[in-house]
């Protein structure tokens, strides 16, 4: 279900979205990281994808990348069973992605992180 989500994202975010991969059949979109919300936006609001649960975001260092922080955002949709990971690197001189607490306010805690 979550190849559909993938898809979704990369037609409609066609400017945001990077690529895609899945592992251990957990899908991940890697998009900018200006793009954050926007993508976050479309899969909370889109009824197909009803993305309205948040679950987490984390930020994973890479010290020998040159976009050292990862940002990651996991998204579950309870009515329709299918849930995401978006990710978003940034570099450590500028490492900002926008905010989605517009869309669940339980990414507030997080982002203070």
């Amino acid at each position: 279900m979550s190849k559909k989500v993938v898809r979704a994202v990369k037609k409609a975010c066609k400017d945001a979205f990077l690529e895609s991969h899945a592992e251990h059949g957990d899908h991940t979109v890697i998009v900018k990281p200006e793009k954050l919300l926007e993508v976050a936006r479309f899969l909370h609001d889109d009824p197909d994808m009803d993305m309205k649960h948040f679950c987490d975001l984390t930020v994973v260092d890479w010290p020998e990348r040159e976009e050292r922080f990862e940002v990651v955002v996991h998204l579950h949709s309870l009515t329709r069973h299918h849930r995401i990971r978006v990710k978003a690197s940034v570099a450590e001189s500028d490492p900002v992605v926008p905010s989605i607490t517009s869309l669940y306010k339980g990414a507030n805690w997080f982002e203070r992180e």
